[in-house]
């Protein structure tokens, strides 16, 4: 560490960074005034002092979200391959290894003290964490290699393919079976199935209000096909609905959305949502 520290080339590299950061973000305030503010308020200040909008989780919610869900079948190897870099004081691997490990505890301390948690904000960390996973597995497939108690390389090179297959399997079974059938979730694909349905024909949509607020390109893709097939179905944002409109809304979304703003009528059932008419602003 005292020779990193001391190499004039670290401060050169430092310098120059800092160069380029403080000229773009000084640049964009000279062409945008407001912009300096902008970023304190909501990457800095803001959303990292503060719970906006109500995302607020537990201090350690990012940790138990790498144990549950996240690298639930890869955690384990990635804690393996942390070891074993730890241990290995000389080669490319092991330094390689201690850098990444550095690199992802620094970025989830800084989420865990971050006040406004979303579930996308660990997405950087991933392919760190599959680096340090996959130097654990070139150190068993090369421990491997070395032996000498191998009958033939058919047999060392299988036996490889083995290991490999058998760490592989489960993750990416998983993963293609929640792809092929995301019981676990159905909540949030109910009205997707539905104008999925629309789109094959099963049931019928025409002349009806799809409010939706978020940015959702999953329901955008099947509204297109509907419109080019000649359905009469609109797009609108919840608080633009007026009174006599007829609305395709889930249960989830009729409670969270529909009834603060309207009162509203059950018209029918379709599919895994419901049609509503609108029948006076709230």
């Amino acid at each position: 560490m005292k020779n990193v520290l001391c190499l004039r080339h670290l401060y050169i590299g430092g310098a120059i960074t800092i160069a380029l950061v403080a000229g773009y973000y000084g640049l964009r305030e000279l062409l945008g005034p407001g912009y300096l503010q902008a970023v304190y308020d909501n990457e800095l200040g803001g959303r990292y002092l503060q719970t906006i909008e109500g995302h607020s989780k537990p201090r350690f919610f990012y940790f138990s979200r790498l144990f549950e869900t996240r690298m639930q079948y890869w955690l384990p190897v990635v804690l393996m391959g942390t070891a074993a870099g730890m241990m290995d004081g000389k080669s490319q691997l092991g330094r390689l290894t201690r850098f990444l490990t550095f690199l992802c505890l620094t970025y989830l301390i800084i989420l865990t003290r971050m006040e406004t948690k979303l579930e996308w904000y660990d997405v950087p960390l991933f392919p760190f964490l599959s680096l340090i996973a996959a130097t654990f597995i070139v150190l068993v497939v090369n421990a491997i290699a070395k032996r000498k108690w191998w009958v033939g390389t058919v047999g060392k090179w299988g036996f490889v393919c083995f290991v490999l297959a058998v760490l592989f399997f489960p993750p990416y079974s998983a993963s293609f079976e929640k792809t092929r059938n995301p019981e676990n979730k159905k909540w949030k694909y109910m009205l997707s199935y539905c104008l999925q349905d629309a789109v094959r024909g099963k049931i019928e949509i025409d002349g009806l209000t799809v409010p939706m607020d978020r940015y959702s390109p999953q329901y955008h893709f099947y509204l297109e096909i509907l419109k080019q097939d000649g359905v009469d179905v609109t797009r609108k944002s919840w608080s633009q609905l007026v009174p006599g409109e007829t609305v395709l809304a889930t249960d989830r979304d009729r409670k969270k959305m529909m009834e603060p703003l309207y009162a509203y009528l059950l018209i029918r059932d379709v599919g895994n949502a419901k049609v509503y008419e609108i029948l006076a602003k709230r």
